[in-house]
This record gives C-alpha cells, structure tokens and sequence, in this order.
C-alpha cells in the first residue's frame, strides 16, 4: 500500500509516487494550497494559492525557498529579490499595466520610480518608505517635468521641453500658473500673469536686453510699450516706444521725440539730432518711420526702424542718408530673420522661429 493523505493538526497532506517512495505534492493549510516539488524527503515549495486568488511563487531548495513573485487578487504583480527571509521588493507591475519600482531593504523599500501604462512617461521619485514624493516626470518626447513639495502635495514648478525651452510655474498643487518661459536658442524670456489656465503674456525680454510690454486678455495680448535696455538692470532707463492696434498687428504709436509743446524726447537714432523737437515718426500710407528727421512722409536724415501695416518692423543700419541696408525684420507672429548684405541687396541668412528653433540659410555660387 502506498500513501495518498495524510491529516495532522487541521493541516491535510496529499502524497504521490509508489510504495516507500511517496513524496508530498500538496499541503492544505488555514484555507491555503501550498504546491511542493521534487523527490520524497526533498520536497521544496514552489507555489502557494490563497482563498482570494493570490498566490506566491518560491524558488530554492528544500528549506531555503525564497519567495520571487507574489499574484494579487487585483491583477498586481510583485516581484521579488534576495535571500530566504531577507526577500525584498523590487517591482510591481499593476493590473492597469502600470510599473513600479522599489529600492531598498526588505521592509523598509521605497518607491524611487514608476512607470505609465502606455509607458509614455516615467515618474521619478524621492524620500522614505511610505513619504516617497515626486521630484521629476521625463517623457518619451523628451519633455521633462520638475516638482516640489511633500508627497500627496507636489506641485509643478518647472517644465523643460526637449528643444531646451524651460517654463516657469508658481502655485499649489493642481493650481500651478505659468510665470515664465524662456527660448533656448534665442534666450527671448516671456513673462506672464493671471490664474492657471489663464495666463497671458506681459513682457517679452529679448537677448540683447530689450523689453516689450503688453496688454489684453490671454491669447489676444497686444504690444503697448518697448523699451531698450541702457545696460545691466537699467532697462527702464533705455528709449521707448508706444503702439496701438490689435494683437499681431501693433503699430507704432509714439516715439523717440515728439512734435514741439509736447512730452520729451526719447532718442534712439544713428547720429545727431537737427532739430531736438522735431518728430521721429513719419507716417505715411501703410507704415511707419522712424528717422533722425523728416516731414511730408519723407525721411530726412538716417532711417534706423520701419512699422509696416502688416505688423512687420525692419531695422535698418547705415553710413548715411540713402545707404540704410536691411539687418533684421521681426513678423508679426514674432518670428526674427537677420539679413547681411549691402544696401538693396541684402540676403536673408539666419530665422528664429516664435518658439526658439533656429534656421540657418547658406548660399552656395553655380
């Protein structure tokens, strides 16, 4: 006769094999099925299903299994490393697909990053076992998101797209507004104001120090003022212009001097001013000029800046009147294109786009 089972203390023992070679395959105990392997007196456990639907995966010899997996009721999946006793978690791959990932020692493991079930974003990690708090997201796109503040309660207050353009934020948690965006190739610095979701833009810093100011709601913000930087942390201190219009198409309103009797002059010309009351800004049909002097639509010294109807500003540089040549044009949408070239024959080499990317045109002889 062979044994098939066994009862001891409520515990059940089921058997296989022939006479004398009988070796457990199975133990039911408190409601569980613990599965065993391997030949009679050297049975390990392998696997262990519970009442719920878990069950726990085991390998290792006999006495010294070592628990390498855990299936959840829910779906989830834990993994496991280390030695018998000391197996500590490494990973859990949830039911949503999502995946979790664990460092530390057995009992004391923290979260340090997760990933998303689509797994388009990674979620970084810091802080104690159970404390763990979100210090950075990096996407597949390259975007990165930075964040501060105590588990449960991080709040967003840096993103880095992947062209290097780097936003701003201020605010609590799921309230964080926009404050700044900075272009990585043109270094042009946006500053904005108003609740999350309704930011709008109030200053455009560009590189070479020069501020523009606007109005309006968000999304419909038009220029109001320009000023030119004098030097470092004298911005205000610098010549201005004022503009009217609606946005995208801002046209200058006054500038550098004014006609006699009215405010003072602020310069901003190439050279020596004829006569210090004369106005600047000539306006014709369609455009503007700004000049060291002029009447009737006609400049009459040296050009230095032209407001077009369309929203386009050109810059011009010179020796002398009639000599002015084309350096640069800012459209409307602010994109900036630089030109190089002598008067009238000027070509474009260099375009910035609105979100900082920068195009270079090279132009080869035939």
């Amino acid at each position: 006769e062979r044994k098939v089972r066994a009862v001891l203390a409520g515990q059940e023992q089921y058997f296989e094999g022939e006479a004398g070679e009988e070796r457990m395959v199975r133990l039911h105990t408190n409601g569980a099925v613990i599965h065993y392997d391997g030949k009679a007196g050297a049975e390990r456990k392998v696997r262990a299903v519970f009442a719920d639907g878990g069950a726990q995966y085991y390998k290792g010899g006999k006495g010294a299994e070592r628990l390498v997996r855990i299936s959840r009721a829910d779906g989830a999946v834990i993994h496991f490393d280390g030695k018998a006793g000391a197996e500590r978690k490494v990973r859990c791959v949830l039911a949503t697909g999502q995946e979790q990932h664990y460092d530390g020692e057995a009992g004391t493991e923290r979260l340090v990053r997760a990933l998303t079930s689509n797994g388009q974003e990674q979620h970084y990690y810091e802080g104690e076992a159970g404390a763990e708090r979100k210090v950075r997201l990096v996407a597949t796109d390259g975007q990165e998101q930075y964040y501060e503040g105590k588990a449960g309660a991080e709040r967003m207050v840096r993103v880095v797209r992947a062209d290097g353009t780097v936003l701003n934020f201020e605010g609590e948690a799921g309230a964080e507004r926009l404050v700044r965006k900075v272009f990585a190739q043109s270094q042009e610095q946006h500053f904005y104001k108003g609740k999350a979701g309704a930011e709008r833009m109030v200053t455009v810093v560009h590189s070479n120090g020069q501020e523009q100011h606007y109005k309006g709601k968000p999304g419909a913000e038009r220029a109001m003022l320009m000023s030119v930087a004098g030097g470092p942390k004298q911005h205000s201190k610098g010549p201005k212009q004022h503009y009217k219009g609606k946005a995208g198409a801002e046209r200058v309103h006054g500038a550098c001097g004014a006609p006699r009797g009215s405010h003072p002059p602020h310069d901003r010309h190439a050279g020596p001013r004829t006569e210090p009351d004369a106005a600047c800004v000539v306006r014709t049909a369609g455009q503007e000029q700004r000049c060291e002097d002029g009447k009737d639509g006609v400049c009459a010294t040296l050009l230095v800046e032209q407001q077009l109807e369309d929203g386009r500003v050109k810059y011009f540089e010179q020796e002398a009147a009639g000599t002015e040549r084309l350096v640069r044009m800012m459209l409307a949408d602010g994109e900036m294109q630089y030109f190089e070239g002598s008067a009238g024959a000027e070509r474009l080499v260099r375009v910035v786009l609105p979100d900082g990317r920068e195009l270079r045109l090279v132009y080869y002889k035939q």
